[in-house]
C-alpha cells in the first residue's frame, strides 16, 4: 500500500476512520516523507505515519491516531532504522503502527 491514496494520507487508514483524527498533526507529504514512509513499510510490513516535529502533547494524543490504533512491536534494529529516518526527515516524528491494523480496545 501507498503512504498517499487519492491526497489522503495515511492511505492505511481506513475510510470509517478517516475523520476521527486530525490530519493537521502529519507532517506535509513531501516527496521525501513519501519514499520514506513506503520504503519503511514495504521494508518492515508495517503502517506508517509521520507527524509534524514537536506536535505530541496530552491534549493531541487523544486525537490522534496513536488514541485508535496499536503501535508496532519493533526489535531494536526496527527502532533504530526508524530513528535514522527520522534524522533524515528533519526531525519529523516517524510512527509505526501494527499491520495488520489492529483497534485499541
Amino acid at each position: 500500500m501507498e503512504y498517499i491514496e487519492n491526497g489522503f494520507y495515511p492511505a492505511w487508514v481506513p475510510h470509517r476512520d478517516r475523520s476521527l483524527f486530525d490530519i493537521n498533526e502529519l507532517a506535509k507529504p513531501t516527496h521525501q516523507i513519501v519514499a520514506a514512509a513506503n520504503s519503511l513499510m514495504e521494508r518492515m510490513e508495517i503502517n506508517i505515519a509521520v507527524y509534524k516535529p514537536h506536535y505530541f502533547n496530552a491534549k493531541n494524543h487523544l486525537k490522534g491516531l496513536c488514541s485508535i490504533f496499536e503501535a508496532a512491536k519493533l526489535c531494536e534494529t526496527e527502532l533504530n532504522l526508524i530513528r535514522k529516518v527520522e534524522e533524515e526527515l528533519e526531525n519529523n516524528i516517524v510512527v509505526a503502527y501494527s499491520k495488520p491494523l489492529q483497534y485499541i480496545k
